[in-house]
């Protein structure tokens, strides 16, 4: 979690030589400006322009002509740092220069100033605001895979090796050394491992409240590829980069809490599976709107790969402790009673996969859905291409309502366009176009 202690311009002058005001576009991809820091205290005060689709680009920095870009002349908007959100980087400034960074929300300059509702980091924050008006806050975490490659593309260490200590003990100072960098900049890693593919490695965050989970998994992921990459070696998120190996998730892990006497909403010692009430709407909220949710947390043409694979989900369903469920619920005692979101692969935006399953579980609290049969065989199959996803997210109209029709129709404007039409959906049993899905999803995903 970042240093939630609002900085003077003395402070932070104490702290950092530059600071970055990053904002994560539709991807999960930061972007933003950096600045010397005798500039910062003006820009946490009135913002910093940048161009108003920042958030709209493609993972390569494509450019879809939306309309309100168009119709606002492919003008400048204002991205607003979020005060309570900055945090050291200790893995940027070569060594030599202290880095801080702040997360921001983008806003439209025409005619005033006002949030743009597209942006990733706000459609998370108002869900939140939505959970809050029920009285209760999200503690959530992520579960990171991704891989590690040389200068030559190839795996770090050959697998499957999954757990083994002579494996990790290859990468092993690196990861140390990346874990003491992770929690100086405010992200609490409870484990780390080598995974199933060859150089794959996992980390496990800590939960935290709100939207803060979020903004550490973004750092991160961010975090994760440039500390590698000043090793001479590239980390990637992308979902699945070989064949022939394991593909890489984001799990999202949470929990409701009530925020007047700070109890697990979720957990019910009174019943034999210690599941509340409240915890079967939520499960039958997430299983109902699974196919609009895969959308969102499956988000690119290389994420099917990954929904075809074992150990991952294939129907909207629900058990305990089963892995090979979409969403895995614990249910041990009163601190650890939670659902695990298996939908979410590792080229996620963590923004959009908490704004989803919260948005989907909400719906399932208002209406006090049924709770869908535990473990059922016979449950819906997930949509298997983003585009049979996409068409699931524009005709759920309680997502859209909840998420807002402006993100929406961005979120699959930009996908359809970038991805769908130039891909097109996988064959799993080609392997024709791989090299593509690498060229537009490896470096910065």
């Amino acid at each position: 979690m970042a240093d939630s202690q609002q900085m003077t311009a003395s402070t932070l002058t104490a702290k950092c030589d530059y600071v970055r005001f990053s904002i994560a576009d539709m991807h999960g991809i930061l972007r933003g400006k950096t600045v010397p820091v005798r500039h910062a205290d003006r820009i946490l005060r009135d913002g910093i322009t940048i161009f108003a689709g920042t958030c709209a680009l493609g993972p390569r920095s494509q450019l879809v002509p939306l309309a309100e870009l168009i119709n606002d002349r492919l003008g400048n908007g204002l991205l607003r740092p979020m005060s309570d959100t900055g945090r050291l980087l200790p893995w940027a400034g070569a060594g030599r220069h202290r880095v801080f960074e702040y997360m921001c929300e983008m806003h439209w300059l025409r005619p005033s100033p006002h949030p743009q509702l597209q942006c990733p980091r706000y459609v998370a924050r108002s869900q939140l605001d939505r959970l809050s008006a029920l009285g209760l806050r999200l503690k959530s975490g992520f579960e990171y895979e991704f891989y590690v490659v040389d200068s030559a593309g190839e795996p770090v260490f050959d697998g499957p090796d999954i757990f083994t200590s002579l494996a990790l003990s290859k990468c092993e100072a690196d990861l140390c050394d990346l874990e003491s960098q992770l929690i100086q900049s405010g992200v609490d890693i409870d484990s780390f491992n080598c995974e199933y593919g060859a150089g794959q490695f996992e980390l496990v965050g800590r939960p935290t409240d709100g939207v803060s989970s979020a903004d550490d998994a973004v750092v991160t992921k961010e975090g994760v590829k440039e500390f590698f990459q000043q090793r001479g070696l590239r980390a990637t998120f992308m979902t699945n980069p070989f064949i022939s190996s394991s593909s890489s998730g984001l799990h999202f892990n949470h929990s409701l809490w009530r925020v007047d006497s700070g109890e697990n909403v979720f957990y019910d010692s009174s019943r034999d599976d210690n599941l509340s009430p409240t915890a079967g709407y939520w499960l039958a909220g997430l299983v109902k709107h699974a196919g609009a949710l895969t959308a969102l947390c499956s988000p690119t043409v290389n994420c099917y790969r990954r929904l075809r694979s074992p150990w991952t989900p294939r129907t909207a369903n629900w058990d305990i402790d089963d892995r090979s469920t979409s969403f895995r619920v614990k249910n041990v005692d009163v601190g650890g009673t939670f659902v695990e979101n298996r939908l979410p692969s590792s080229s996620s935006n963590p923004y959009l996969v908490l704004a989803a399953t919260v948005a989907a579980g909400i719906d399932g609290v208002i209406n006090k859905l049924d709770r869908p049969p535990q473990g059922d065989t016979k449950a819906s199959t997930l949509p298997m291409t983003l585009s049979e996803a996409l068409q699931c997210l524009q005709t759920d109209e309680s997502m859209v309502e909840l998420l807002g029709q402006e993100f929406v129709d961005w979120f699959v404007r930009i996908k359809t366009d970038l991805e769908v039409e130039k891909l097109g959906d996988i064959d799993i049993m080609k392997d024709t176009n791989l090299e593509r899905e690498k060229q537009l999803y490896f470096t910065y995903l």
